[in-house]
């Protein structure tokens, strides 16, 4: 479960809410994404559900006008709207809304982290003068390694998933455990910024001779950064 904030309100009043209440129980660093301003509530839910790549149906609205709820169901007629009423808001939600198994929470905290790097990655491109002082500030490296066994299921999991930044070819983590016992050079790609170390993101397979390029897949969290043209010119030296 994330939380956003839906707010017809100066984003500066909103934040400060946060940040000088000490009663609040929630704070800033709770926060996945802000939508906060005057244009309609379904405007702002529009960009929450681009900004956290959530369809809409699966986000729920609380809101304590019963108006803003209309008009975001009537753009959205899949969206759950609750009216937020302090006498009848927890028997609500207990209702409507279920807790998540223990065993995910780690895993909650991780995607929240994955969000809040997002947004300041994006405060910095709209900061940036050029998308060249973007890239140059937001300090990408690449990393290309020898893939380990351990690699494989990422690496196979990419294949299948990647639409964009790739060759097409889908593969299976046995597959790729054929090929790395016939000799075929298998990469990983690791990628980091000045935000946050991304991990594992892509992958390379090229025939025992070097020739063939049996495998290119890289995730959408890295493209845009011109990454795609950097792994490509590595290959060579691989």
């Amino acid at each position: 479960m994330l939380l956003a904030i839906c707010s017809k309100n100066d984003e500066a009043d909103v934040r400060a809410v946060f940040d000088t209440k000490p009663e609040m129980v929630l704070q800033s660093s709770d926060i996945a994404a802000w939508a906060v301003g005057w244009q309609p509530k379904s405007e702002q839910i529009a960009k929450l559900s681009e900004t956290l790549r959530i369809d809409v149906r699966d986000m729920v609205l609380i809101d304590d006008s019963e108006w803003e709820i209309a008009e975001v169901t009537e753009q959205f007629p899949s969206i759950t709207g609750i009216v937020f009423r302090p006498d009848t808001i927890t028997e609500e939600l207990a209702q409507r809304l279920w807790l998540l198994p223990e065993d995910q929470n780690e895993q909650n905290r991780l995607r929240l982290q994955t969000y809040q790097d997002n947004e300041k990655r994006e405060a910095l491109r709209r900061s940036a003068g050029s998308y060249e002082d973007f890239l140059q500030k937001l300090a990408t490296r690449l990393t290309l390694r020898e893939a380990t066994e351990a690699d494989l299921p990422r690496i196979s999991d990419l294949s299948r998933r990647v639409n964009q930044a790739g060759n097409g070819m889908r593969c299976s983590q046995e597959q790729l455990q054929a090929w790395l016992r016939e000799g075929y050079h298998i990469q990983a790609a690791l990628v980091s910024d000045r935000y946050r170390d991304l991990g594992l993101v892509g992958g390379v397979v090229l025939s025992p001779d070097r020739v063939t390029l049996e495998l290119f897949c890289l995730s959408c969290r890295a493209m845009g950064r011109r990454l795609e043209q950097e792994l490509l010119a590595a290959l060579p030296f691989l």
